[in-house]
């Protein structure tokens, strides 16, 4: 199961995180799906010495490893799920909230350019993250990150 977590940072102020083990190469259950997508390759990764640190108030090298922040992950995928899945069905459809940049952006929106359903669900939960300043990190197995 993720942990959502709250950490002070010189760097950033506090940052909101979503941590996500991965173990023999494979996400925790629920974020699994979006592993190898456009989605869950605008996760940050990072190694366990780097949360270590960063739990112990040296929080500079996960500054440094998180990369882009929570709207430019929302930007990159755009292009793939600009509109809703469920535009022509939703009662709640207005084109200039149903997008995942609009301010009021519905709780049942699910984005376009994916074809499974629970891979679409996965992406709308890592959506509603990015939208509330989490950034979504993928803890590696030491092996991967000496690679």
């Amino acid at each position: 199961m993720s942990r959502r977590i709250k950490l002070p940072t010189r760097e950033m102020g506090e940052i909101k995180l979503v941590l996500i083990d991965e173990i023999d190469g494979k996400w925790e259950p629920e974020w699994e799906p979006l592993r190898g997508t456009i989605f869950g390759d605008q996760f940050s990764r990072i190694s366990k010495e780097v949360l270590d640190h960063a739990l112990h108030r040296w929080s500079k090298p996960l500054a440094q490893a998180l990369g882009i922040p929570p709207d430019g992950a929302i930007r990159k995928v755009l292009p793939v799920s600009s509109e809703c899945y469920r535009k022509k069905s939703c009662q709640l459809y207005i084109e200039k909230n149903c997008h995942p940049l609009a301010k009021n952006m519905p709780w049942c929106f699910e984005p376009t350019g994916v074809s499974e359903e629970v891979v679409r669900l996965t992406a709308t939960q890592a959506l509603t993250e990015w939208r509330d300043h989490v950034h979504l990190v993928v803890i590696q197995n030491e092996e991967i990150c000496q690679k």
